[in-house]
């Protein structure tokens, strides 16, 4: 069966993440959820976009709105809130508010904000019960392929929650879309091109990236991590082992590997293999050596354990690799073409 395809003959893509696995709610839960949500907040000003070109996948504004609430009342449960699958970032303007997600719960003061997937079953957002000071909000809706991945992306690394001042450029960006106060059955259109519309989806979510990256630009644990990633990465001592990055940056080799964990995602040890084979690719490229001589520079002492090492890595031997392999020098790091598995032999 032919899919669907667009008018530039590409394949016509979802505009959404696949869905999360969702409790429904009962046609009850939902009647009553629409019936009263609307009472429990107040908007101050909204404002809608539309955007000229709009074109699928492409990250685009949908609405913008200050509101305020001012009671436990109020509480959007995305679980209730079906075929809702916009992204949402809410920054506090004043008073306190709360969410709840797949990765806990927490509470956002003046200067903060929260990301949230709406089509996600396990995220609520609300009024906290122990507070008695209205919460006035400012509230982004946007969606788009793009942006959904990224806020995905986000979300697992960061969580939810970001703190930007308000002076920030992003938010006194969103601020400048402030219309006149807000009143029923009126509401303003601000109208953009594609380019500048998925220019500020961008602009947030970058701003969100970098109010965490800046947060630790004085942390000692990055800087540890840093130093050990120039240490391995220099090229000046090829036979390093674990223990002796540990040794030189000064600190013990279990507390070095739970920081690249944490940082990177994978253990010092792997780390400091993909570097040894990605040295191995450019010299297997870029060179004539003979492979037993290449595992030599490289500290292989055996030449089996340097073949079984580069083919852990690139599921393929280091000769299959000279022939056919791909060296992505951008990410200091080899990709090898999909091959059928074969055993290793030395040269």
């Amino acid at each position: 069966m032919r899919s669907k395809q667009s008018e530039s003959n590409y394949p016509v893509i979802a505009d959404t993440l696949p869905q999360l696995d969702r409790n429904e709610p009962t046609y009850e839960e939902v009647l009553q959820y629409f019936r009263t949500h609307p009472q429990t907040f107040e908007v101050i000003w909204n404002c809608d976009f539309l955007i000229f070109g709009d074109a699928a996948l492409f990250p685009r504004p949908l609405t913008i709105a200050s509101q305020v609430a001012r009671g436990p009342e109020y509480r959007c449960d995305c679980r209730i809130r079906r075929g809702d699958w916009v992204r949402y970032f809410c920054y506090t303007l004043s008073g306190t508010g709360a969410i709840t997600d797949p990765s806990g719960s927490y509470q956002m003061t003046a200067g903060q904000g929260f990301l949230a997937e709406t089509d996600n079953p396990d995220t609520s957002y609300f009024f906290p019960p122990e507070s008695s000071t209205p919460w006035r909000f400012l509230a982004f809706a946007f969606h788009g392929l793009q942006a959904h991945v990224m806020v995905r992306a986000l979300l697992q690394k960061y969580g939810p929650i970001y703190d930007l001042p308000i002076e920030s450029h992003i938010i006194q960006r969103l601020l400048g879309f402030k219309g006149p106060t807000y009143s029923p059955g009126q509401t303003p259109v601000h109208q953009m091109q594609l380019y500048d519309a998925a220019e500020l989806v961008m602009d947030l979510l970058m701003s969100l990236t970098a109010s965490k990256q800046s947060s630790k630009k004085n942390d000692h644990s990055q800087d540890l991590v840093e130093e050990a990633i120039a240490l391995i990465t220099s090229g000046s001592t090829v036979d390093l082992r674990v223990n002796d990055v540990a040794h030189r940056i000064g600190v013990s080799r279990e507390h070095l590997s739970r920081l690249f964990r944490s940082r990177l995602g994978k253990s010092l040890r792997t780390f400091i293999l993909e570097q040894k084979v990605h040295r191995a690719c450019l010299l297997l490229k870029e060179t004539d050596m003979p492979i037993k001589t290449i595992a030599e520079r490289l500290g292989y002492t055996a030449y089996s354990n340097f073949s079984n090492a580069f083919y852990q890595t690139m599921n393929m031997t280091p000769r299959e690799f000279r022939i056919r392999g791909i060296v992505n020098y951008s990410a200091a790091s080899a990709r090898a073409t999909p091959q059928t598995k074969t055993a290793a032999t030395p040269d």
